[in-house]
């Protein structure tokens, strides 16, 4: 293949392919610290609904 046939990428591509990539990553790492809020909250609600029936006992 001769060199002037070798499609090379201009800046502006590689900046397009850069901020592609970065913008897919920031998605995925927010999606995952949205499902690690989400979890954390039912925890904190199931142990809240526990000790609740906890202090409810020991009323009795």
């Amino acid at each position: 293949m001769i060199p002037s046939q070798i499609q090379t990428n201009t800046t502006d591509q590689q900046d397009e392919i850069l901020r592609r990539r970065r913008e897919g990553r920031r998605r995925r790492r927010q999606r995952r610290a949205q499902r690690r809020r989400e979890q954390r909250a039912i925890e904190q609600a199931q142990r809240q609904r526990r000790h609740q029936q906890e202090t409810q006992r020991e009323q009795r």
